[in-house]
């Protein structure tokens, strides 16, 4: 636009939009068309029984994808420059390796089995703060956030591991059972009087009764007892001494579903715990030229996306 006879804003060196459309796919791989077996090891290298692991399906078609993008690139006074982009993606026919009825003996069989869609924020900061013939100074701030739903899913929802496949939810997000960090957490089963429980050092709530600390449990002879809470509606509820307590809540994917009929959602202890796509990334890059010699750095970050730790998992 800035090369337009009609443009007439000097600081404005340059100003292009663009636009950009495309399509893609992704093929199968070539053994997910055929049953495939896998091998228990025994010691000295012999082969103790054989165990399947996936259904054949010969009916598999590529994965289909539509991207589009637009953006707008702007210089201002040959020194400061920004790109902004926007993109959104659609992946139909999405490969997956989803679980099968147990009557079928092969656990898993990839499918084509819903859509996936994806957008997509990028920018990009350059600002030539010196710029000769021997030297050159030059820094760059970029920024990118994405988000991932599977927009359908043509299988039941489903678990992969410690993620969760369901219709409507995040790609990357990590379920499980969820401990207890506050007395209010307990809420959902009724529980008013926090009188019995403390926050131990590992910041987990745990039960330890009345006038008891947590730190006492050898002293006391605690650890292996019992302690029983009343509910609002005064039902006993029984909790094990100093050990954490698992979260109950209503079901975020039912609640999802149907927002409305919140109270008609039951209680159940498998619930999100976070998500494996940050919240953005961003980069800081330097270049520093003189004649020859150049130097560069680069420093960047991926800021809040969870990291699932599967032994400190197992070990609570």
């Amino acid at each position: 636009m800035s090369r337009e006879a009609f443009w007439n804003v000097d600081f404005i060196d340059e100003l292009k939009l663009r636009f950009a459309l495309g399509t893609a796919g992704g093929r199968p791989n070539f053994h997910a068309q055929y049953e495939t077996y896998g091998n228990t090891p025994a010691p000295y290298g012999r082969v103790r029984w054989s165990t399947r692991l996936n259904l054949a399906n010969r009916r598999l078609r590529p994965e289909f994808t539509r991207e589009a993008e637009a953006g707008v690139d702007l210089v201002v006074g040959d020194k400061l420059a920004l790109d902004l982009t926007y993109a959104w993606r659609t992946t139909d026919d999405q490969l997956l390796r989803v679980p099968q009825p147990a009557f079928l003996v092969f656990p898993w069989q990839w499918r084509n089995a819903g859509e996936v869609e994806s957008r997509t924020w990028e920018a990009t900061i350059r600002y030539a703060m010196i710029e000769t013939r021997d030297k050159s100074v030059g820094f760059r701030l970029t920024w990118d956030r994405t988000r991932q739903v599977v927009s359908r899913l043509d299988v039941p929802a489903f678990r992969h591991g410690p993620f969760f496949v369901s219709e409507g939810r995040s790609v990357g997000e990590v379920w499980g059972t969820a401990f207890a960090t506050d007395c209010a957490d307990l809420a959902p089963v009724g529980v008013t009087d926090c009188g019995s429980f403390q926050v131990n050092d590992d910041g987990l709530l745990v039960a330890t009764g009345p006038g008891n600390d947590f730190t006492e449990g050898f002293a006391r002879r605690l650890w292996g007892t019992a302690v029983a809470v009343t509910d609002a509606i005064g039902d006993t509820l029984t909790y094990r001494w100093g050990l954490p307590i698992a979260v109950r809540d209503r079901s975020p994917a039912c609640i999802a579903r149907d927002p409305g009929k919140r109270e008609d959602c039951s209680l159940t202890g498998f619930l999100p715990l976070g998500n494996t796509t940050p919240d953005f990334n961003a980069s800081f890059a330097t270049n520093l030229r003189y004649k020859s010699l150049t130097f560069s750095s680069l420093l960047e970050a991926s800021v809040g996306h969870s990291i699932y730790n599967r032994m400190a998992r197992s070990g609570q």
